[in-house]
C-alpha cells in the first residue's frame, strides 16, 4: 500500500483518500486551509504577464468589454427574453418594451400578453397589456376539452 503525507498536518496516510488529508483533518474541516498550508499547491497561479495586462486594462472583461458580451440579454428555459439592467438586477424584455410603449412603469397586477404566442417576439404590435383575469381568459380559449368537458 502506498503512503503519503497529509497536506494539512503532515501525518503519514494511505493514498486511498482522494482529498489528500488524514481523517482527523477532514473531520475538523481543514480542507479550506489547503491553499496556504503547503508549498506544492495545485491551485493555478495567474502569470505575471497576465496580472500586468489586467492592471493596464481595468474592467476589460466586465460588461461590454467582454468579447462574449451579448448586451446582457438571454433566453430563459420558458422562452422569455431577460435583460440585465444593473448589478444583480434583471427584467423581462417584454415588460420593459410595454413600459416604453405606455410611458410609465407597469403595475404588478398588469400582465403582458404575447398575441402570436411567441414569447421571444417582443415587437410592440405583438404585446397586449391586460389584467391577470383577462389574460387567463385569453389562454383558456387555447386549451381543448375532451368529450366529458375536462381540459386535456
Amino acid at each position: 500500500m502506498k503512503t503519503r503525507n497529509c497536506l494539512h498536518c503532515g501525518k503519514t496516510i494511505s493514498t486511498k483518500g482522494a482529498t489528500g488529508l488524514c481523517r482527523s483533518c477532514v473531520q475538523m474541516g481543514n480542507k479550506k486551509n489547503l491553499g496556504h498550508k503547503h508549498k506544492n499547491s495545485t491551485l493555478k497561479k495567474m502569470s505575471a504577464a497576465r496580472k500586468k495586462w489586467n492592471r493596464q486594462h481595468p474592467g476589460y472583461w466586465v460588461g461590454n468589454g467582454n468579447p462574449r458580451w451579448n448586451g446582457g440579454i438571454w433566453q430563459s428555459a420558458k422562452g422569455y427574453l431577460w435583460q440585465r439592467i444593473g448589478i444583480g438586477i434583471r427584467r423581462q424584455v417584454h415588460r420593459i418594451m410595454a413600459e416604453t410603449i405606455v410611458g410609465r412603469p407597469l403595475k404588478r397586477v398588469e400582465v403582458v400578453h404575447h398575441i402570436n404566442g411567441d414569447r421571444s417576439d417582443n415587437k410592440p404590435i405583438n404585446l397586449l397589456i391586460c389584467s391577470s383575469t383577462h389574460h387567463s381568459l385569453l389562454h383558456s380559449g387555447e386549451r381543448s376539452r375532451n368529450q366529458v368537458g375536462q381540459y386535456t
